[in-house]
This record gives structure tokens, C-alpha cells and sequence, in this order.
């Protein structure tokens, strides 16, 4: 990794692979393009399985269960696979092309099949229903185990893309400028966001459209992973670590014994694994059931909509400016800040909504601070882990959060259940959970300065 000047051109290199400001031009265009169908992806599928889920009669406890709980429980069991292998994965395509493409097909099984869950459902039921294990099996209760299974599907091609999508970034795109790369990632995103929220949202709710939504965004997904695959070419890789003793034999139980000895060893990254779980649960209350919590207000999907996407709208302006900052000043120190205002508003959020207007407010600081942490934070990892094991890393870092989410989310669902529907209480597990990122945000702070800090960090060997 390095910038040079070659002929009177500044060029930038990572992994064998050198881009003039040409090149990394057309590498951003490129990349943000096919990442936008990777957002829109992120944005609307999660969102329409849970208003699908609650239109057929899934309590809060379930929904949490098969939107956060499922997919985490899965990442535990996979993640680690996955990631260990494609680092170590030399081939004709590179270590990370071969994982996104054999997942795309899984994925759009899993959209399609959701789309078509409620003629499933009805076929299920009738087929079914007057047997005698399946006694009191009506159509909502088919409708929601057609849902479970092709979520399930899609969230097994997801995971594995997911391990692999940001090592493929990391390994492509020079350490330069990745902060800024990745605000462009942001702005996709929020793009795509914003087209969700402001026309879809409300046109899911007036039409019905789910089938179409599904199968609309299971194209556009298809259309763009084809495109990066093709397009964007991996670069060279050093020989990858050499096999513990034992491992060509027992290939699974080496590796795994591996991966765990090498990413749960030191303690900076021990420390680094519990500020990233903090920063990656404290949004998890709000953002699960905030849409629920609207429409306990008497919110309608329109305005809640609408209001999403005016805070998408400040944090596309905000985008460039806080990539820039991440790497101008370490994106470290800026999440650190970001944290702070956010624990603000979460209490300021707790002790004021009470009716649609003050729920807007809290949605807008809710939105636009987590929305610029989640800018600020994108190449964190990146810039922290060790480069030449980074998906193992990053997935571990995964793992944990995912055993904490797994568990926190339904018990939440439960809370809320059993409470009546007390949505009030998002607000206040937040500002508990922001409270623990800030002190684990300073903690590691403090011990990367001892690494050599903004100018001269090393990642520790291991």
C-alpha cells in the first residue's frame, strides 16, 4: 500500500494492484454503482419481511427472533468457515470473487420465495391444516413459517456475502483513501434509503406490492453482483500462513483451533472485539422496532417514511464531509465524538417523545447521529485489523456481537411484549448500550496511541 509519483502522476497501489487518479475514479464509479444495489438490498428486504411478519400476526418476540437472532446465530456457525478460508483462498478468480458469486443464486432464492410466501402460505395450510399435528395451522401461521424458511435461505447466501463483500473492498481499494471510498458507499446507501422510505414505504402499505418489491430488488442485487464480479479484478496475494501441524488431517478442527487461538489471544484485540460489539448493538433497540413504535403513535408508513428520508437527506450532505474527517483525523477519534452526541440524544429522545411530532424529532437525531457514526466507523476495521487476515478478523469481531444480539433482541421483544408494547424503553436500553461504547471507544483509544497511534499504528502480530 502506497502513494507514488510515476512519470509526474500520483498513483496509489494495494495488493499488486496500482490505480492512476483515473483508474481510481473509475474504480469509485464503478464500485459505488454496484454497491447501491447492495444497499437497496440492505435497506428494504429486512424492513418488508418484518411488516410482513406483523401483517400475518408475528409477535415482537418472534420478529426479533427470525430478523436479528437467526442471522446471528447463523454468522456464529459460518463466519468463521468462510472467512479463514478466503484469506487462505488462492485462485484463477482471487480469494474473494468465487465466495460473492456461488452466494447469488442462494440469495435470490431466498427473496423470490419470500415474495411468493403467501400463496405458499394458503397452499400450505390447505394441504396441511387437517392433519392432526397441524390442528389450528391457519393461513397467517403458514404464511409467517413460509416467510421464516426463505428468510432463512436468503440470510445463508447473505452471511457468506457479507463475510467476504468488505474483505473484497479492503483488498481492492488503496488505504488512502478508503475513508472517502467508503462515504461514497455511505451515499449509495442513503440513496437507496431514501427511495425506500420516501416512494416504496408508503406505496407497500396503500398496494400491498410485497411480491413485487421482493422480486424488483432480487434483479436489481443480481444485476449489480454480476457487474462487480466481472468488472472489478482482484490483485496478487503473498503465499497465504502456513498449516499448523496436523491440519492437512484434520482440516476442519486445525483451522478452527486457528482461527480462534490467533483472534482471541491478545488482549488489544480482545478489547478492540468488546468497544466494536457496543458500537454495533447500541443502535439495535431503535433501529429494530422504531417503525412499531411509530405506528403505536398513530404514525402512518407515509409519514414515517417521509421522515426517514429527510434524515437520509442530511446524512447524504453529511457523508463526504465525515469520510473526509475520518481520514483526515483517524476515524477513531471522530467515532469517539460521534458516540457522545449520539448518548445526548438517545436520553434527550428517552424523556420527550410522546406524540407523531416529537417521535419525528427523536427519529431525525436518532437517524442522522447513528447515521454519521455509521459513516465515520466504515473504515475503522480496515484501518485497525491486521491486513493480511482481515475477513477473519472482521468476522470474529461479527461473531461476537452476533452471540450478544442474538440474545439481546428477542429479550427485548419479550420486554415489549410483556410490557404492552412500552416502545418508550428503545430510547432508554440505547442511551445505556451508547454509554458502554463511549467507555469502550476511549479504552481502545488509549491503546492504540500505545501502537503508534494516527501516524505510526501497526496492527499487533499475532
Amino acid at each position: 500500500m502506497a502513494v507514488e509519483v510515476q512519470a509526474g502522476k500520483k498513483t496509489w497501489s494495494v495488493n499488486g494492484l496500482t490505480y492512476t487518479l483515473v483508474g481510481l475514479v473509475l474504480l469509485f464509479a464503478l464500485m459505488t454503482v454496484c454497491d447501491f444495489t447492495w444497499a437497496m438490498k440492505d435497506r428494504s428486504v429486512g424492513m418488508i419481511t418484518k411488516l410482513m411478519l406483523k401483517k400475518f400476526g408475528a409477535s415482537d418476540k418472534l420478529n426479533g427472533l427470525l430478523i436479528v437472532s437467526l442471522p446471528n446465530v447463523l454468522g456464529m456457525l459460518i463466519h468463521p468457515i468462510i472467512s479463514y478460508r478466503s484469506d487462505r483462498h488462492r485462485g484463477r478468480f482471487g480469494r474473494r470473487v468465487p465466495y460473492l458469486i456461488w452466494t447469488l443464486p442462494i440469495v435470490v432464492a431466498g427473496m423470490v420465495g419470500m415474495g411468493f410466501s403467501e400463496q405458499i402460505g394458503r397452499y400450505l395450510a390447505g394441504l396441511l391444516g387437517h392433519l392432526p399435528f397441524f390442528s389450528g395451522w391457519d393461513i397467517n401461521a403458514a404464511t409467517v413459517f413460509s416467510i421464516g424458511f426463505f428468510w432463512f435461505v436468503f440470510e445463508l447466501g447473505m452471511i457468506v456475502a457479507n463475510t467476504v463483500f468488505l474483505a473484497f473492498v479492503n483488498d481492492v481499494v488503496p488505504k488512502e483513501v478508503i475513508g472517502r471510498f467508503m462515504s461514497f458507499f455511505r451515499l449509495m446507501s442513503l440513496s437507496a434509503g431514501i427511495i425506500f422510505s420516501w416512494w416504496m414505504l408508503g406505496w407497500l402499505e396503500q398496494h400491498n406490492a410485497y411480491m413485487l418489491l421482493y422480486f424488483g430488488v432480487a434483479g436489481l442485487y443480481t444485476v449489480g453482483m454480476v457487474l462487480m464480479c466481472a468488472l472489478v479484478k482482484e490483485g496478487h496475494y503473498p503465499p497465504p500462513p502456513e498449516p499448523v501441524a496436523g491440519e492437512t488431517k484434520f482440516r476442519a478442527i486445525a483451522a478452527t483451533k486457528t482461527y480462534f487461538r490467533e483472534c482471541f489471544s491478545h488482549p488489544y484485540y480482545l478489547l478492540m472485539f468488546v468497544a466494536f460489539l457496543f458500537f454495533a448493538i447500541c443502535f439495535m433497540p431503535v433501529n429494530t422496532y422504531l417503525v412499531f413504535y411509530g405506528q403505536s403513535l398513530g404514525v402512518s408508513l407515509k409519514v414515517y417514511g417521509e421522515v426517514i428520508s429527510y434524515s437520509f437527506c442530511c446524512s447524504f450532505i453529511l457523508a463526504y464531509p465525515l469520510g473526509w474527517l475520518a481520514d483526515r483525523f483517524h476515524p477513531l477519534r471522530c467515532c469517539v465524538i460521534v458516540m457522545g452526541l449520539y448518548l445526548l440524544a438517545a436520553v434527550y429522545c428517552a424523556l420527550t417523545i410522546h406524540d407523531e411530532w416529537t417521535f419525528s424529532v427523536g427519529v431525525m437525531c436518532h437517524s442522522v447521529i447513528s447515521g454519521a457514526f455509521v459513516t465515520t466507523s466504515a473504515s475503522l476495521r480496515m484501518r485497525l485489523l491486521p491486513a493480511d487476515r482481515f475477513a477473519q478478523f472482521n468476522s470474529a469481531a461479527g461473531l461476537v456481537s452476533g452471540i450478544v444480539n442474538s440474545m439481546m433482541i428477542p429479550l427485548l421483544g419479550w420486554v415489549l411484549d410483556v410490557t404492552g408494547n412500552n416502545y418508550a424503553l428503545l430510547y432508554w436500553f440505547g442511551s445505556i448500550l451508547a454509554a458502554f461504547a463511549l467507555l469502550g471507544g476511549v479504552l481502545l483509544y488509549a491503546r492504540f496511541l500505545h501502537y503508534g497511534g494516527v501516524k505510526n499504528y501497526v496492527a499487533p502480530p499475532v
